[in-house]
């Protein structure tokens, strides 16, 4: 059976491979979805990815969007710097066999992973990627106006036009967690109603093997003491849950320090896993978000550990979760355009 997709061609112009995440705090499991949208973009033959990341901050959600990409690695970090993503990327060229394997390990280390912070003014990570999606859009309709249409239609054959009229649709490619289809099935319907986009969206879950019974475990400090970290599946395994629920337990004290360097080893050096869980431990335990300096001062401490600028934090943020379904906004087929 053929799908929509078979015909579709795929730029970074008319491409959007994509996940919405809370990665509060980023931990081995997203680096599972990270690693899905590098080899989906890489058999397309594209070579950039969009992850955004919700910019709650509270309890449930202890660290700010600017910690979240200074530990996963912004794409303008040197690869030979130590950060989750790189860490991922080594992996994977490590992985590589066959005869194009050079070739394989180059576009693995030249991928672009965007990571995005929802701005003030955006209530959820959905509606940062519904700009870049509409940007692209309106970007391919300002290279192909009605009257060149016309004028190319003159002069090209039926298989040329075939190729430009697939080039003018957006192609969507969006992973998450096994536990959020029903997201995933949201985000496909909304854009069912766009005539611009391919539809259904590509799509990919990651399983989440274990998790629960991992996140039960770590409620306790007698379950995590009974935590056999090598055996956690890396990617479907481990949830953001259990990492929270690991500096909660550890306490004032903050004893499980140790558990958690593990857990990060060879994602992160170990001054940086340290600044990470201290930020953890503060979010976790502050009725209220931490403040701006507090949050400076942590992306300092991390920009001196990589030797790059991680940027600093933003304005006080409006509190919207993103935890459970979002919230699509209603299609309006006759403004989304408008710049």
């Amino acid at each position: 059976m053929s799908s929509p997709h078979d015909n579709s061609i795929y730029t970074n112009e008319n491409s959007v491979f994509f996940a919405l995440t809370r990665m509060n705090p980023p931990m081995p499991g997203h680096l599972g979805i990270v690693e899905i949208l590098i080899n989906k973009a890489i058999e397309k033959g594209i070579n950039q990815v969009y992850v955004c990341l919700s910019k709650v901050l509270d309890k449930g959600n202890p660290i700010s969007c600017e910690l979240k990409k200074s530990v996963l690695g912004d794409e303008k970090q040197a690869f030979d710097r130590i950060t989750m993503i790189n860490s991922l990327k080594r992996k994977m060229i490590e992985k590589t066999s066959g005869a194009e394997r050079l070739i394989v390990q180059k576009k693995i280390q030249d991928m672009h992973i965007i990571l995005i912070c929802v701005s003030d003014y955006e209530p959820s990570p959905f509606h940062t990627i519904q700009k870049i999606i509409l940007n692209k859009i309106n970007s391919l309709n300002q290279q192909t106006t009605p009257e060149s249409q016309e004028k190319e239609e003159d002069r090209i054959d039926n298989k040329k036009q075939k190729r430009r009229i697939a080039l003018d649709k957006i192609n969507l490619f969006m992973v998450a967690g096994e536990d959020r289809v029903d997201f995933i099935d949201s985000v496909d319907k909304y854009y069912s109603k766009w005539a611009e986009v391919h539809t259904p969206i590509l799509r990919m879950t990651l399983p989440r093997g274990g998790m629960v019974t991992f996140i039960e475990k770590t409620k306790t400090q007698e379950g995590i003491h009974t935590l056999d970290i090598d055996l956690i599946d890396s990617n479907g395994g481990w949830s953001g849950t259990m990492i929270r629920n690991i500096v909660s337990q550890g306490g004032e004290t903050k004893r499980n320090k140790l558990i958690f360097q593990k857990i990060y080893n060879g994602m992160l050096e170990t001054n940086v896993a340290d600044i990470l869980y201290d930020a953890i431990w503060d979010g976790l335990n502050n009725n209220k978000s931490p403040s701006k300096k507090t949050a400076r001062k942590t992306a300092k401490s991390t920009q001196a550990s990589y030797g790059k600028n991680v940027g600093e934090s933003s304005s006080k943020r409006k509190k919207t979760k993103m935890g459970g379904k979002q919230r699509l906004p209603p299609v309006n087929t006759k403004n989304r355009l408008r710049s």
